[in-house]
C-alpha cells in the first residue's frame, strides 16, 4: 500500500483545487517516492450527483528521498512507474448513503518483453493497491468530516468549515 508522505493546497477556487502530493511506495523491495502536483476540477450535476476529473500536471521521482543528497529527478526520469495520472470520480447520493465510482488510468514505462513476465503481475498489483488506498482515504475522509461535523447538518457544516465542494 503507498504511503501518503505530504498533502499540500496550492490553490483552491469553488470546485476546482490543486494538491501537491508526495507519496511512498516500496516495489520489487526498492523505495520508490513520488512527489506530483494534481489539477481537479468538479461539476454538480443536480442535488444527488456530482463529479470530479483530476489529472496530474506534474511528477517527478525523489532519488534518495530522506537522505542529504535526495533530488528530483527531471520529470519522465527514474524508474517509470507512473508518469501520469488521470482519474474520474462520480458520486451518487442515494439509499441513504454515497456511491463512489473511481475511474483511473495510469500511465508508466514501458516494459520490455523479457522481463514482463516478471514485472507484470507487479505492476497489476500496484495498480490495485493504489485504487484500494484511494478507496480507504476517501472513507476515512468522509468518517473524519462526520465527526467533526459532530451530528451537525453536514451540508451546512463544510459550508462553514470552507469546503462547499464536499
Amino acid at each position: 500500500m503507498a504511503m501518503l508522505l505530504q498533502r499540500l493546497n496550492l490553490f483552491r477556487n469553488g470546485l476546482a483545487i490543486v494538491v501537491l502530493l508526495l507519496g511512498l511506495k516500496t516495489v520489487l523491495f526498492e523505495k520508490i517516492v513520488l512527489e506530483g502536483q494534481f489539477e481537479s476540477h468538479c461539476s454538480q450535476l443536480d442535488g444527488r450527483r456530482r463529479y470530479c476529473i483530476s489529472y496530474s500536471t506534474r511528477v517527478q521521482e525523489i532519488k534518495d528521498y530522506g537522505q542529504p543528497d535526495q533530488n528530483k529527478l527531471p520529470m519522465d526520469e527514474g524508474h517509470g512507474y507512473i508518469w501520469r495520472l488521470y482519474s474520474l470520480t462520480k458520486f451518487e447520493e442515494r439509499d441513504g448513503g454515497v456511491y463512489i465510482e473511481v475511474e483511473a488510468i495510469a500511465l508508466s514505462r514501458d516494459i520490455s518483453t523479457s522481463v514482463r513476465w516478471f514485472t507484470k503481475p507487479v505492476v497489476e498489483r500496484v495498480s490495485r493497491g493504489s485504487m484500494s488506498t484511494i478507496l480507504q482515504r476517501t472513507r476515512e475522509a468522509v468518517r473524519s468530516n462526520i465527526a467533526a461535523c459532530d451530528g451537525k447538518d453536514l451540508k451546512t457544516c463544510n459550508y462553514l468549515q470552507g469546503n462547499s465542494s464536499r
